[in-house]
């Protein structure tokens, strides 16, 4: 996971050490909300910029913009396992969108920052499970 040269980063095994600690003391995973602020690896949620590690610029081709997913497998892999109802991520503003991985509604509402648009989620959560979601703008 260690893409874009951040402080905040951890490698994929450390994230994975992480989430599987917190998951250790969840009491209910059929009501348990992962947070997890990369996205899963894969989905559509985690659409980024390819940037060439050399230069830090975006590689193109044709005249286009290349991008490629750079989310997390450990992310992914949570998910997979412990199947909680939702999870919440963010950190990839470009990829706004929902997806399931089996039981578990995975989400990145995106934002755009630079046109001043916060982007979010409204989700009905009742009786454990996911009801219904919408995604909002403002």
């Amino acid at each position: 996971m260690l893409q874009w040269g951040q402080t905040s980063e951890v490698s994929e095994e450390e994230l994975k050490r992480r989430i599987e600690w917190l998951a250790a003391r969840v009491t209910s995973m059929e009501t348990a909300i992962f947070n997890i602020h990369v996205p899963s690896y894969n989905t559509g949620l985690d659409i980024g910029p390819d940037i060439d590690t050399e230069t830090w610029v975006q590689n193109v081709r044709g005249g286009q913009p290349m991008t490629k997913p750079v989310g997390s497998e450990a992310t992914r892999q949570a998910l997979e396992q412990y199947q909680p109802p939702l999870g919440l991520h963010g950190y990839i503003h470009e990829s706004r969108g929902t997806v399931r991985l089996g039981r578990t509604l995975c989400v990145n509402p995106g934002s755009d920052y630079g046109d001043k648009v916060l982007r979010g989620c409204v989700v009905n959560f009742m009786e454990g499970g996911v009801r219904g979601f919408q995604l909002t703008s403002g």
